[in-house]
């Protein structure tokens, strides 16, 4: 038996309760989704939740005369990424002793930075020289630098003007007191090790909402980035997106000029260090998991019992 379980985290609105939003029904990867190789040729296609599975059957209705037996095979039962997140302890993972040294008792802020493919130009590095500035005056925060897999590879093939620049960079930040810089194949440590996630696309804000923690999309379009007094920051722009139901990817704050990444820093000391932050990033984590998880921690424990179940059939 064979059993298709997408690799990706799906950004639904849970606000449309199952059924698809404008957006959605005009969307390439949910009119293409159903029929990749891998769902097609599966007996079962695993969705992260029962809203995705409604969602998936409606629009394979609307698209395609599939026979509803192949309709059925989309089963929301969880996500074992999700999973993974959730049930992954620190202890978990060996810590090499210098980082451990770095972050001694400061907060954690994971800096992601995605996979553009040929967009590694002059903007980026203006962007990327920007944040590191920022990072290397902080005193407060450490920050976990993950750039994607592919990053120096990308560069190296389409912009290699830029190569060197991006060396220096992190030869740089690895030598930097405020910066633990990860080239590692595991994202999890990074996760689990963090306290607050900054950065660019591809699926980290998303995976990292269900920890509950402050999240932060990078805009490349903020130009200054500076440290901001404690009175300058104002908890409320934060807070004003944190419980609602909404789409997935709206759980992470997007940097704007009135509140860059100068604030976020004070909004993470906020979150980790204060009994109404603590809460906040608890209540945060609950509205999150219960929305798009579909008690995802026992994901695979579900998996396991469905596959079993049909196969005995």
């Amino acid at each position: 038996m064979l059993v298709y379980v997408p690799y990706f985290i799906m950004s639904d609105d849970a606000i449309s309760g199952g059924t698809l939003t404008v957006k959605e029904a005009k969307s390439p990867m949910m009119q293409n989704f159903p029929f990749f190789p891998g769902a097609a040729e599966s007996h079962f296609s695993i969705l992260q939740s029962k809203n995705c599975e409604k969602k998936t059957h409606t629009m394979i209705k609307s698209v395609s005369d599939e026979p509803a037996s192949y309709v059925r095979k989309f089963v929301g039962l969880g996500s074992p990424k999700i999973e993974k997140v959730l049930l992954t302890k620190k202890e978990d993972f060996y810590m090499p002793p210098h980082w451990l040294d770095k972050i001694g008792n400061k907060k954690v802020i994971l800096f992601s930075t995605a996979f553009i493919g040929k967009r590694y130009g002059a903007a980026y590095f203006s962007k990327l020289a920007q944040i590191i500035s920022f990072i290397f005056s902080c005193e407060d925060v450490v920050f976990w630098w993950r750039p994607h897999p592919l990053t120096r590879e990308a560069i190296a093939t389409t912009n290699e003007q830029f190569l060197a620049t991006y060396d220096k960079t992190v030869a740089l930040a690895k030598a930097s007191p405020t910066v633990i810089f990860d080239d590692t194949h595991d994202m999890h440590r990074a996760i689990t090790w963090s306290d607050a996630c900054y950065g660019g696309g591809g699926s980290m804000p998303l995976i990292y909402s269900f920890t509950g923690r402050p999240t932060m999309r990078l805009n490349s379009k903020v130009k200054n980035i500076e440290e901001v007094g404690a009175d300058d920051f104002a908890i409320a722009d934060f807070l004003a997106n944190d419980h609602a139901v909404k789409p997935l990817l709206n759980y992470a704050s997007v940097e704007r000029d009135t509140m860059h990444l100068g604030h976020f820093v004070h909004f993470v000391l906020w979150s980790a260090n204060t009994d109404d932050g603590a809460a906040w990033v608890k209540n945060r984590k609950q509205v999150v998991c219960d929305t798009y998880a579909n008690e995802s921690a026992t994901a695979g424990t579900a998996i396991f019992n469905h596959v079993k179940k049909m196969w005995m059939k």
